[in-house]
């Protein structure tokens, strides 16, 4: 590595210790080699500094920076966005993984594109099972990702994005919110630069076991809602519009208790089986989540849908079909 690499990649770590190996080791073997790696470990209680140490003594390019205790994502990546020598910055997450080719094929297309400020890939997602139960590839047009992102979906991956650094010199605090600080980092450099896409799945997108309430969606929408009222309002003077007591107020509003919980990574492992054809399995998995889930109409439907056998992923794939048509049109 120079002593001033091209590229910075960051990524922030908290008790990410079984998935780091397979995304260090992605990121550690990609074609192009000129580049630092931060990794800011955000207070991990497992064994990730440990593992993290043993890369860096077999990879100059690893620079390790520890938090002495978890100030969460945006904090950390705030640090770590101080610390980034490189012209260009790559995201990356602990729980993910990337194609060999995806940094190099990145920064082609930056250099081809002096217009385009931030560019994103297709990725595949991947359950627990490790079997690939979606993809998504989005086109390279700036028109539809802004148009994307005003009317509040977020298509450009965070792990997975790219962008030039002078993009963020002058900005004070990158990443604000507690949830959803990419949709925000977004919607602000839409007025600055134009964003591109690679319609080439280049990023492994995965899904864990973890557990998710609709307390914890409902303040997300919420904070995603703030975002969105706060760039559409164009507020020049920010302290008219007290975003940060607005955050405060959504993160602790909500009442504990919750209207459904479920490991999200149930979900998706019964999809997974279910779009590898695996029907058996994903109609076992998907009656178990109906029955502890008896309103939810998603596993309601991926049960039905099981049940049928490939008449069920014919009918499926023809509806997602559709929708990937509609969702793309400009």
């Amino acid at each position: 590595m120079s002593d001033k690499p091209i590229l910075s990649v960051l990524m922030s770590v908290h008790n990410g210790q079984y998935f780091l190996a397979e995304c260090i080791e992605s990121i550690i073997n990609q074609t192009f080699k000129d580049f630092e790696f931060i990794i800011i470990d955000d207070g991990s209680t497992d064994d990730s500094i440990n593992l993290i140490r043993a890369y860096a003594k077999k990879d100059s390019r690893i620079r390790i920076y520890e938090n002495k205790r978890n100030i969460g994502l945006s904090a950390s990546l705030n640090r770590g966005l101080a610390l980034c020598k490189g012209e260009y910055i790559a995201r990356m997450d602990a729980d993910d993984f990337s194609h060999v080719s995806r940094l190099e094929k990145q920064l082609k297309y930056l250099n081809r594109n002096p217009l385009i400020g931030l560019v994103s890939v297709g990725r595949h997602y991947i359950a627990p099972n490790r079997l690939i139960f979606d993809t998504k590839i989005y086109p390279d047009n700036h028109h539809f990702i802004s148009k994307s992102l005003i009317k509040g979906k977020n298509i450009l991956d965070h792990g997975c994005v790219m962008f030039r650094r002078e993009l963020i010199s002058k900005m004070v605090e990158v990443y604000r919110f507690y949830y959803s600080q990419d949709f925000d980092l977004w919607l602000r450099l839409m007025d600055k630069t134009k964003f591109g896409m690679i319609e080439e799945p280049l990023h492994f997108r995965r899904r864990t076991m973890i557990s998710i309430s609709s307390t914890l969606q409902n303040k997300r929408n919420k904070i995603s809602d703030l975002i969105l009222e706060l760039y559409l309002t164009r507020i020049s003077n920010e302290s008219e519009f007290d975003w940060k007591s607005k955050e405060q107020k959504i993160l602790s509003g909500f009442s504990k208790n919750t209207s459904f919980s479920f490991s999200i990574g149930h979900f998706y492992d019964a999809k997974a089986w279910f779009v590898n054809k695996s029907f058996r399995k994903s109609r076992i998995a998907f009656s178990k989540l109906v029955q502890k889930n008896p309103k939810n109409g998603i596993f309601l439907m991926y049960f039905i849908l099981s049940c049928m056998g490939i008449l069920g992923y014919l009918i499926w794939k023809a509806i997602t079909s559709l929708k990937n048509q509609l969702e793309i049109r400009v």
